[in-house]
């Protein structure tokens, strides 16, 4: 077990002909993640660079790469790897001047990659998955987990044609499946919602990370814990439940009645269904904060509980319980996301290191 002693950080931009190691100067990020087809977004705020660096970084934006890394001594590893979208430079006060990065992981395939094709009567949605793959690996991004998703039926008995963006057909293809599609590090995952890909267990308390008290709340366990590469989401932590404040019933809306303030039962369900979890949970969303010369060292995650009440329902869909889940002989649920590396489908290397 990591010690969580003396940080760590490398950050690294590049082009196709040449690269920039900053980790050197006071950087501070900020990172947010859920399973949503949106790109993975980086901030990040590099200090007092000589002016022909801040300059040669700027004439990277839309054509470079961007790769952090950080934790600590003995437990670090990448939390983020992305295309370069903006930098803006200028000054915070008289002595010190910035040098701003914008990227977001796989965000030129998200936002450019189109579809056009039409299928005839007898294709799959494995078919239609492997088009919008093909798309997007002209932009780097590769395939990564299909879990518990069986995109082998139905066979459509109509033609079936896919045209616009890539990324609305990728979440229409998702929605029909009750699955959350997502970019993980130039990767592209689909899972089902009411199952974790991964088998292993994170423990999370006071001797591994964990920052004050988890807390309930309608969208689900709010914790913070000190940045750690193991997490991501869909990843799994293990809480102790007496750790974890209770939901304050200002987050229900209530009604009048005989004996006065009635609670929604729906709000009660959720709250009875995180409090059923066993200790297990599923990350949704993620963000990350950093300053390598201030306080800030945190991943600030959402969680909902791998087991409780089919009523449990979160404002990213329903979500069901592991027991509830099937999938193909072919799902990989033990593998955590992004392990499972694959050749590109085309275009260039999605990352500069």
């Amino acid at each position: 077990m990591s010690r969580n002693y003396k940080r760590y950080c490398r950050l690294i931009i590049a082009g196709n002909a040449t690269g920039y190691d900053v980790s050197a100067m006071r950087i501070a990020f900020r990172i947010k993640h859920g399973t949503v087809p949106q790109p993975k977004q980086l901030e990040a705020r590099i200090y007092n660079l000589s002016k022909a660096t801040a300059k040669a970084i700027q004439s990277l934006h839309e054509i470079g790469y961007v790769q952090l890394d950080a934790g600590y001594e003995g437990n670090s590893g990448t939390i983020f790897k992305g295309n370069l979208t903006w930098v803006n430079i200028g000054r915070e006060n008289p002595t010190d001047t910035y040098c701003d990065i914008f990227a977001g992981d796989g965000d030129a395939g998200l936002n450019m990659a189109l579809v056009n094709k039409t299928f005839a009567a007898g294709s799959t949605p494995q078919d239609h998955y492997n088009h919008i793959l093909d798309q997007y690996g002209q932009f780097g991004i590769t395939k990564g987990l299909v879990s518990f998703v069986d995109l082998s039926q139905p066979k459509y008995p109509r033609a079936v044609t896919l045209v616009g963006m890539a990324t609305q057909a990728l979440r229409t293809l998702a929605d029909s499946k009750n699955a959350l599609t997502y970019v993980h590090n130039g990767q592209l995952h689909i899972v089902d919602k009411g199952h974790s890909p991964q088998v292993g267990v994170t423990v999370l308390n006071s001797s591994t990370g964990l920052i004050g008290m988890p807390v309930e709340t309608p969208e689900g366990i709010k914790v913070r814990a000190l940045i750690n590469p193991n997490y991501s989401v869909n990843t799994r932590l293990q809480i102790n439940q007496s750790s974890i404040n209770r939901a304050d019933p200002v987050w229900a809306v209530g009604t009048e009645g005989q004996g006065g303030m009635t609670l929604d039962p729906q709000w009660q369900a959720r709250m009875d269904a995180l409090a059923t979890a066993d200790g297990i949970y599923r990350v949704l969303y993620i963000d990350w904060e950093g300053d390598t010369r201030g306080n800030p060292w945190y991943a600030d995650m959402t969680c909902i509980g791998e087991s409780g009440s089919d009523a449990f329902v979160v404002a990213s869909g329903q979500i069901r319980t592991p027991s509830q889940a099937e999938g193909p002989a072919g799902s990989t649920p033990n593998v955590p996301p992004g392990a499972v590396p694959s050749s590109p489908v085309g275009g260039r290397s999605p990352g500069p290191v």
